[in-house]
């Protein structure tokens, strides 16, 4: 009785907290008059604009991203629209990752998602999310694969979730990232192949990938942003593009501010001490990882003026030829190669609980990223492509509170009285 009553309060509260949080983040978003908020909003206010002319020739000229590109031009006039939309869009993203991960919506793990989210780099949720046009290419086809993800391994969805998962497919379907990485979490589904809806909705997500990848913009979009954005890339074979996606995950493990990174980290390290015995590997993982999340605090508070700071001799990525002349790059390149190959030896050791899912959706992640290596806008794309690693870590430590509370629940129940 006391249990239920607590849970009442926790999701009352968490209802609240998540209710007033999202007001304020709606009353504080506003189009940038610069970028590309700045240039749509040029765009849809053309006197005699065609929206549908301009898409076709955009199809033919630069980007096979036509559905996003209608929803944003026709609504981005709009501010009540996407006032409405983005918060409503981060509570799709929560309730979707609580559906994957707990098989059901609880308001205290949406809560937390947002937290997360709120804790997450700046200059990565404020492209993404709080930029409009960011958030039209980014958060929204993000939330909506993983809305839809979360319907396709569901036993039973309704029927109305069902045809919902069907449309979000015109928006996720045409965002690069999204798309192919919804492909490939879709192998790790047991038995898709055996379920019509779930073969049907997969055929329906290729269909509309393959509208997006073969549109004949991008071989144009693509010439002209190797003399835009990375002249160099043109001679770039695929070991320099494997670099150029590596340096860009290094990027986002160094933010000051990654703090979702810290505590996945810190969740990772926390049950060896439930742990009586473990091997010298893990050992040496444990003061590894214990060593950058002290670097990480220290990096976070860094005094300014100080000429001492640790952090002043750090490498802090995009690859140039002074880089690759000087030396310091490859030191932090192999420190960094630490931090994955002990993370990874923790990993392993918890495959017996939700290990696997943590393993497969950090590869996921890490994938999004590793993947920018393929583009000349690497860079030039700044921060807002990591989103979804963001997400990945934030998935991973909900997989690991639900271990821990598992196997809580498993302690209470062999605890002699316990009922």
């Amino acid at each position: 009785m006391l249990n239920t009553h607590v849970s009442n309060k926790v999701r009352y509260f968490s209802s609240l907290f998540i209710a007033l949080y999202l007001l304020i983040v709606s009353y504080s978003i506003e189009t940038l008059h610069w970028g590309d908020d700045a240039t749509f909003l040029a765009i849809a206010n053309q006197t005699n604009f065609n929206i549908l002319d301009w898409l076709y020739n955009r199809y033919f000229e630069w980007s096979g991203r036509v559905t996003i590109e209608f929803l944003m031009l026709g609504t981005i006039n709009y501010p009540a629209f996407w006032k409405i939309l983005i918060p409503l869009t981060m509570l799709l993203m929560a309730t979707s990752i609580s559906n994957i991960i707990f098989n059901e919506v609880k308001a205290f793990a949406v809560l937390l998602i947002l937290v997360l989210m709120a804790i997450s780099p700046v200059e990565i949720i404020s492209e993404s999310t709080y930029w409009v046009t960011g958030f039209y290419n980014y958060l929204l086809p993000l939330s909506l694969g993983l809305y839809c993800f979360s319907i396709l391994i569901k036993k039973a969805p309704s029927r109305m979730s069902m045809v919902f998962s069907f449309f979000s497919v015109f928006i996720f379907a045409y965002q690069e990232q999204v798309v192919v990485l919804f492909l490939l979490a879709c192998v790790c589904v047991p038995n898709f192949y055996k379920d019509k809806f779930k073969l049907a909705l997969i055929f329906f997500v290729i269909v509309n990938a393959a509208v997006l990848f073969l549109a004949p913009g991008n071989a144009n979009r693509l010439l002209i942003s190797y003399w835009g954005a990375f002249p160099q890339y043109l001679d770039f074979g695929l070991p320099e593009q494997l670099a150029l996606g590596f340096d860009k995950l290094y990027q986002g493990f160094i933010f000051p501010d990654n703090w979702p990174l810290f505590i996945f980290l810190g969740m990772l390290c926390g049950r060896y001490f439930f742990i009586n015995r473990y091997a010298v590997s893990e050992k040496i993982s444990l003061v590894v990882l214990v060593f950058f999340m002290a670097f990480f605090l220290a990096h976070a508070q860094e005094f300014p003026f100080s000429s001492q700071s640790f952090a002043k001799a750090q490498y802090i990525g995009e690859i140039n030829s002074d880089a690759i002349i000087g030396g310091k790059m490859y030191v932090w390149y192999f420190a960094f190669l630490l931090v994955l190959v002990s993370s990874l030896i923790l990993i392993l050791r918890q495959l017996t609980s939700f290990g696997v899912q943590i393993l497969i959706v950090l590869s996921l992640g890490i994938a999004s990223v590793m993947m920018m290596g393929f583009s000349p806008t690497v860079y030039s794309s700044t921060y807002r492509v990591q989103l979804i690693f963001e997400v990945s870590l934030i998935m991973a430590i909900l997989f690991q509170f639900r271990t821990l509370k598992e196997e809580y629940e498993n302690v209470q129940e062999l605890e002699p009285g316990s009922t």
